[in-house]
C-alpha cells in the first residue's frame, strides 16, 4: 500500500485486555504531501479503516 517514497516513521499498538483487537498509530513520512492522495486511495481500495490526524492538532497532540 505504501509507495516507494513512503516510510513508516512511527508504529504503536495498543491492545485492550478484554478484546481480540486493538488500535494502531502509524506515522507515515513521504517526500511529497501529494503522495498521501495515492496512499489514501490505496487504503480505501483495500478496505483499510483509518483516520488521518495530520491536520487535527488537538487529536494529534493528545495521541502523540
Amino acid at each position: 500500500l505504501l509507495g516507494p517514497d513512503d516510510d513508516i516513521a512511527r508504529f504503536e499498538y495498543l491492545k485492550k485486555s478484554a478484546r481480540n483487537f486493538g488500535s494502531v498509530l502509524i506515522g507515515i513520512e513521504t517526500k511529497d504531501r501529494r503522495n498521501f492522495e495515492l496512499l489514501n486511495a490505496n487504503f480505501e481500495a483495500e478496505g483499510v479503516q483509518y483516520q488521518d490526524i495530520t491536520d487535527n492538532e488537538t487529536l494529534a497532540g493528545f495521541i502523540i
